[in-house]
């Protein structure tokens, strides 16, 4: 009886694991849904409103997709019946040409030709014409859904460097901190871009109304003033994303102390938005993402200063020599940023060299041809004069 018992017990084992492997491959064969993201709280209601939005535009966009297909199909009808009457037209001259019927087929054949007219001069250009506007439609809900795109990218990536703070691992904490970053860093630099092409774009129209002749001393003045601000705009933006431009290296490629330094500078902006309430998303997105840059730039230049500034005193006279004679090296490829800080340092030593000997020419070059003939004359006259005294210098100087 043991014997029999174990031997149940051992075959419902056996059917139990083999219904899990079942269960688990019949899971496996079915389309797996992506977690949800887990954001915070107010980034999470943020990102919601800013899928919805983008749903709102896509449905849109089909809208006008749809309408341009109509018309496409339209026009390939139009063609295809203005084809058919040209044939008819050709088949009518070629069979009654000479025969009683000649008269009554002209009569027919320029009837259809008005036909063949009237779609390809005006149906079909109108059809192309909605066509056109349905496609400029469709470029403008495209730039929305890209904007409202990079603002949900923002908020995920403003709550992976907000929560990434809390991790113990230094390692893992490292890790999430660069890679949102860099992601907040290209949507950023993507946002700012497509702000500049804006407002030069809005520039350029004022530019043109102003021009014109066509306006009012009042209106001029208005114009002049919004090309006055979008010009300020422009400025900001620029400074801006030359930040960006100036952190060459991505976050994920940085030395871990540098990935500190960044982090405990972001959390510190951070933590001044909360307690002094300014809390916006995209505003701190943007000042995070630029002011940090800007810190991590700087942080940077200073160890590629520092690498350099070690190699330039390693190196021999000969090989410093060697080293600005490499030029034609970089034709084919580009210098890294160790490289050319070491290129600068060796260039500006040689420069320091060679400026005592080089002293006169360059006063010379400096200052103007009348300056230089009246400098020359003085020197003759002195080479036949006795030299002044204390007290005729102090005259001449009264003088």
């Amino acid at each position: 009886m043991p014997d029999k018992n174990a031997q149940a017990q051992s075959q419902r084992e056996a059917e139990i694991a083999a219904q899990q492997k079942r269960e688990e491959a019949a899971r496996a064969a079915q389309p797996t849904e992506a977690k949800p993201e887990k954001l915070l709280p107010f980034l999470n209601t943020a990102k919601e409103r800013y899928t919805t939005n983008i749903a709102d535009l896509n449905a849109k966009r089909t809208v006008q997709q749809d309408k341009i297909t109509q018309n496409e199909e339209k026009i390939e009808r139009l063609t295809s019946k203005a084809d058919r009457l040209s044939a008819t037209n050709d088949m009518m001259k070629r069979l009654t040409a000479g025969t009683f019927l000649e008269a009554a087929a002209d009569a027919i054949i320029a009837r259809n030709q008005k036909r063949i007219d009237k779609i390809e001069k005006k149906q079909i250009p109108n059809a192309e014409k909605k066509i056109a506007e349905h496609e400029k439609r469709i470029e403008a809900l495209d730039r929305k859904i890209e904007m409202q795109q990079r603002k949900a990218d923002k908020c995920t990536a403003l709550s992976n460097v907000i929560t990434s703070f809390v991790i113990m691992d230094p390692a893992k904490r490292r890790a999430q901190f660069s890679q949102a970053m860099d992601t907040l860093n290209r949507v950023t630099k993507e946002s700012l871009e497509a702000k500049l092409d804006r407002c030069t774009d809005r520039n350029a129209v004022l530019q043109k109304r102003l021009q014109s002749g066509k306006l009012t001393q009042a209106q001029a003045k208005r114009v002049g003033t919004q090309i006055s601000k979008n010009l300020e705009t422009i400025h900001q933006v620029e400074a801006k994303l030359s930040k960006l431009e100036a952190l060459t290296l991505p976050y994920a490629q940085q030395p871990p102390a540098h990935q500190d330094l960044a982090q405990a500078d972001a959390e510190r902006r951070i933590t001044d938005a909360v307690q002094s309430g300014e809390v916006r998303v995209n505003p701190l997105a943007e000042t995070i993402s630029v002011d940090v840059a800007e810190l991590a730039a700087d942080r940077a230049r200073e160890a590629i200063q520092l690498e350099a500034a070690k190699l330039v005193a390693a190196m021999s006279p000969q090989e410093k020599k060697d080293f600005m004679n490499r030029a034609d090296a970089y034709k084919t490829r580009t210098p890294t940023p160790v490289e050319i800080a070491v290129f600068e340092m060796l260039a500006a030593e040689e420069k320091a060299q060679a400026r005592p000997a080089q002293a006169a020419p360059q006063q010379g070059f400096v200052l103007s041809r009348q300056k230089r003939t009246a400098m020359a004359d003085r020197a003759a006259q002195a080479q036949h004069q006795p030299a002044r005294t204390d007290r005729q210098n102090q005259q001449h100087d009264l003088e």
